[in-house]
């Protein structure tokens, strides 16, 4: 079950690791730390729907609303992360990592996950508060979201296209 997770995170580790990080500029304000870098975080979020399909071959549609068509990446979700998307006029506009359980589990992808972001990322600006750090970049923003409802421990990391 976790074995999964562990091979996304170490994935996502070594892709955030590897990117260049020239920065140029850095300040700091009570809550909002702001920085500039070149490179930023890959993610699917401004990808056709038809792409999407073919990096997840067993894409789900589950409704339809005002914000759009949502799916799921099909695959089980006692595997580990699961992927969830909005699609508005066939481009990806939302894309959602959730991790639950009720052991420690997703504090820990979580926190790996924030610090990663943090410390390695190409940020504009990054808006911290407990349990939620939020990062803007130039085409879309990252929510870290960390919940726990009794023994029920939720992680998610949301994409948002701007």
């Amino acid at each position: 079950m976790k074995q999964i997770c562990h091979v996304i995170l170490a994935i996502i580790c070594a892709n955030i690791t590897s990117l260049a990080k020239t920065e140029i500029g850095f300040s700091k304000s009570p809550s909002v730390v702001q920085a500039s870098y070149h490179a930023e975080p890959g993610t699917n979020v401004g990808i056709s729907i038809s792409v999407l399909r073919q990096v997840f071959p067993n894409l789900t549609f589950t409704k339809s609303d005002y914000q759009g068509d949502h799916y799921y990446d099909g695959e089980d979700p006692s595997e580990g992360v699961t992927c969830m998307f909005t699609v508005k006029n066939n481009i990806v506009v939302e894309e959602c990592m959730l991790v639950q359980d009720t052991n420690v589990f997703p504090l820990i992808w979580w926190r790996k996950i924030c610090d990663k972001f943090y410390n390695d990322h190409t940020y504009r600006a990054v808006d911290i508060k407990p349990g939620h750090y939020k990062f803007y970049y130039s085409k879309f923003t990252i929510d870290l979201i960390y919940i726990e409802e009794g023994e029920h421990k939720t992680a998610l990391c949301i994409y948002k296209l701007l």
